[in-house]
């Protein structure tokens, strides 16, 4: 498995368009293709401290919608539908940080620092994932 990439500075902008400092210590890990053939992807993930991370995936679906559930530890963070999440065909490639559930942001609760196993799974479609980033700032949103 591929090991997280922990930087600095990813990109990640407060949703704030007055203030375009940078935040500090986020997390970004490589994405990879999910199809019918190869529904799961894991990554272990260091986060840094506890808290709630709240991560946004960037990515591309092929021929239809496609829709994915995820969950830390072997364990979903939330119910269907808070635990899913879209990514549209006609989005090209797009950012998503909302669940199913338009309220609900896609994030994880670390209950101590360290090594987790974050793992997505294919429901419906094909995707071409890039990245996934994550931060503790729930206002943050992705820049690029």
């Amino acid at each position: 498995m591929l090991r997280l990439l922990l930087l600095f500075c990813v990109g990640i902008l407060p949703a704030d368009d007055t203030d375009t400092t940078r935040l500090k210590n986020p997390i970004e890990v490589e994405g990879g293709k999910l199809t019918q053939h190869h529904p799961l992807m894991e990554r272990e993930i260091h986060f840094p401290t506890r808290g709630v991370w709240y991560l946004w995936v960037q990515g591309s679906s092929h021929h239809w919608d496609s829709r994915l559930a995820y969950e830390i530890n072997g364990k979903p963070t939330f119910k269907p539908p808070r635990n899913e999440f879209v990514i549209e065909t006609l989005a090209g490639k797009t950012w998503v940080g909302k669940t199913r559930d338009p309220e609900t942001k896609i994030s994880v609760f670390v209950d101590k620092p360290g090594t987790h196993r974050f793992s997505l799974k294919l429901l419906s479609g094909e995707v071409d994932l890039d990245r996934i980033v994550g931060t503790l700032y729930s206002s943050a949103k992705p820049d690029g």
